[in-house]
């Protein structure tokens, strides 16, 4: 029994929390953001990788976050020259939050982060797909009404399908754990 998520089970979801949210997302405070996190790397966990984040606070306690990174780097090899990785990740973070004092909230929730993987060397290229899912918390510092930082902390479970353009036998899966540690700064237009 497969445990992935389909692309349209994400739209189902993300649909159903807007319909179900007990406030309209037309009336949502929606806002910017950047997360410096090592969740939603394909190629190394502990790689930090920024995310740029579109906060949605549904109500006073929901936040709905879609996010998006995208990562490129190259390495020389002996044995294939060249090889370039790229990584390009979409996501949603849904969070439940509770008010601590006046500007200082914990949240919790999870995030579901799917990445589109490929590898180019000698002018063929490999790729992959891989899902993950974060369940996190997070402590909010609300500098401003408009302004806040978080820190949150989780773990990262994923799981995905690696194919060789030319090889079928090195067509792989994967799965991993990792700790989840970011750093978030968020920006709501109210």
């Amino acid at each position: 029994m497969s445990t992935r998520i389909k692309l349209a089970d994400l739209k189902q979801i993300i649909i159903f929390m807007l319909l179900f949210s007990g406030k309209s997302a037309l009336a949502a405070s929606a806002g910017i953001g950047v997360s410096l996190n090592n969740g939603q790397s394909y190629f190394n966990p502990n790689t930090i990788i920024p995310t740029i984040l579109i906060p949605i606070e549904v109500t006073r306690h929901l936040l709905i976050e879609p996010f998006l990174n995208t990562s490129t780097s190259k390495s020389n090899n002996n044995r294939f020259g060249s090889i370039k990785y790229t990584n390009d990740t979409f996501g949603l973070g849904i969070y439940f939050t509770h008010s601590l004092q006046d500007s200082v909230s914990h949240y919790y929730g999870a995030k579901l982060a799917y990445s589109m993987i490929g590898i180019s060397y000698d002018g063929d290229t490999d790729e992959g797909d891989y899902w993950a899912i974060i369940p996190l918390a997070g402590f909010k510092y609300d500098a401003t009404k408009a302004i806040s930082a978080a820190f949150e902390v989780g773990v990262s479970y994923g799981e995905g399908d690696y194919t060789d353009c030319c090889d079928s036998t090195l067509n792989d899966k994967d799965e991993s754990y990792a700790l989840y540690a970011g750093l978030t700064m968020r920006y709501l237009f109210k």
